[in-house]
């Protein structure tokens, strides 16, 4: 990075946000669905939605074994892009090949340049599915971003999110002692069989560039329970922090290490650290935990900037390692209309 001072400043901020969150006291609490969240922060927050200057498409899937030979995988498509044409990427692009090599700094300086170009709207959305033995959730949303320069390297973005979500228990797969005489059992059967319809409506935030990033956004922060039935209530609402930081520590390798912390009324904070090791943006390897004990391994390719295959494994030091012997996840991305092969800027 040429400028070193913003560097600097980058690295301050988001060291005094690592030391803030790795003071708290951290227990077990609400599982994190996917370990490679990084690679679909949109999903976590609706403040990165049409964070890169192409269609970003991610396909993923999770596996989880354990010693009740209990059903647990999930999976998620999503898709999240810019609808207005004229990008910022572009626009560098372009300037570099004349010979004013501070035209794109001057460019950007420009009020009108920065209200008509500069500003982009994000849009996108996911579906995606957890199996928990007889348990089954669904989601579906669609996310809206609005982005802003604050100056030539520093973006602003506030952002929503709007989800369907469904949960059913399979009661053909249980089996209850007293069917009859079970009255809650009874409820369940005779109102919605243990189905639960709800629509979220979430937000989020973000400032970022290409040094850092951090983020802060609501989960089932409003919701609506869709029907009636015995079976029925609000989501678990908490909040969620995200931040990461990437440092160029020679020519070819970066570092970028990453926090997130999730906090509720009902559960203890829950907290996750990891870093990868880049080489050129082509290939990673890398390390994460999680104060629920989980402990993970990553590692990713990228192939001409505009597909990556990343994979992950879960190994559980806990009690919960009962639950989860083993994790595998998948994630697959692929870059639409990335014209310019652009790396991703969250990656």
């Amino acid at each position: 990075y040429n400028n070193a001072p913003s560097m600097r400043r980058a690295t301050s901020i988001w060291i005094v946000i690592m030391m803030a969150a790795l003071s708290l006291q951290t227990a077990a609490g609400q599982d994190l669905e996917y370990t490679q969240f990084y690679l679909n922060l949109p999903g976590t927050n609706p403040g990165f939605t049409g964070l890169e200057d192409f269609w970003d498409l991610k396909i993923s899937f999770r596996q989880g074994q354990n010693n009740f030979n209990v059903k647990n995988k999930s999976y998620f498509v999503s898709a999240y892009g810019i609808i207005n044409p004229s990008s910022q990427a572009t626009l560098k692009n372009n300037t570099l090949r004349i010979s004013d090599p501070n035209l794109y700094d001057k460019i950007t300086e420009n009020k009108e340049v920065k209200r008509k170009v500069l500003q982009r709207h994000g849009v996108g959305g996911m579906v995606s599915s957890r199996e928990v033995g007889t348990y089954r959730l669904v989601n579906a949303n669609v996310n809206y971003a609005y982005h802003l320069p604050l100056t030539s390297e520093l973006k602003w973005s506030l952002g929503m999110s709007i989800r369907y979500n469904s949960q059913q228990i399979g009661f053909d797969q249980v089996t209850v002692r007293d069917e009859v005489n079970d009255v809650f059992y009874r409820q369940l059967i005779s109102s919605n069989r243990g189905k639960l319809n709800t629509a979220v409506v979430d937000f989020g935030s973000a400032i970022y560039s290409e040094k850092f990033y951090a983020g802060v956004s609501s989960i089932g922060l409003v919701d609506q329970v869709l029907g009636a039935g015995d079976f029925s209530g609000a989501l678990i609402n908490y909040y969620s922090l995200q931040t990461g930081l990437f440092l160029k520590i020679s020519p070819n390798l970066e570092l970028n290490p990453i926090i997130k912390l999730d906090y509720s009324k009902l559960h203890p904070l829950n907290g996750l650290v990891n870093a990868r090791l880049n080489y050129k943006r082509i290939a990673y390897v890398g390390i994460g935990y999680q104060s629920t004990g989980k402990l993970s391994g990553m590692m990713g390719f990228t192939l001409n900037g505009n597909a990556s295959l990343n994979y992950s494994y879960d190994h559980y030091l806990t009690a919960l390692s009962s639950f989860n012997v083993n994790v595998h996840e998948i994630v697959l991305g692929i870059g639409l209309f990335n014209k310019y092969r652009l790396n991703s800027k969250i990656w």
